[in-house]
């Protein structure tokens, strides 16, 4: 049989273990915080994407979006291929999820790849994009001095037995 001064002194040993091991999990739990609090936000494609159509108030296209995201938040633009085409995916995912759900409407226009993606708001009953908003798309894509076809114009005069093009 144990004897009250074996017992206590156990008691006493393991009240002192039960005080070292909760000085031990209250410096893991500070280290943890810490750590957590070094980690990197998730990408918030549905949010930053009708952030961007709202600025831009007419449909844009997946790639146009992700542009305009990488002004807004430098980690986004990025020159690693793979790791772009990735957050790409990632934002043409989360454009059509709100399609899916109703705020969103993807329409095509000969000449281009892939969808211009506009809130519902922008349509008519019959899915055809509303006369201001249409008239803002025409500028942005034929007329403004950023376009795209403004930007990609490729000189047709002939140099050195060049082939024109």
């Amino acid at each position: 049989m144990l004897k009250p001064d074996m017992i206590f002194a156990q008691i006493r040993d393991l009240k002192q273990r039960k005080a070292e091991l909760l000085s031990a999990a209250a410096s893991l739990d500070d280290a943890i915080k810490a750590l957590e609090g070094n980690q990197e936000k998730p990408i918030d494609w549905k949010n930053s994407a009708l952030d961007c159509l709202k600025i831009h108030v007419h449909p844009l296209r997946t790639i146009d979006i992700f542009n305009c995201m990488c002004e807004k938040d430098k980690k986004l633009n990025i020159t690693e291929p793979i790791k772009r085409r990735n957050y790409i995916n990632a934002l043409s995912i989360a454009l059509n999820a709100q399609c899916d759900n109703g705020l969103l409407y993807r329409m095509s226009l000969p000449g281009f790849k892939g969808f211009f993606y506009g809130f519902k708001t922008w349509f008519t009953n019959k899915n055809e994009l509303k006369e201001e908003v249409e008239r803002a798309l025409k500028y942005n894509l034929w007329e403004n001095q950023k376009s795209v076809f403004q930007l990609t114009k490729i000189d047709k005069s002939f140099n050195d037995n060049r082939i024109e093009i």
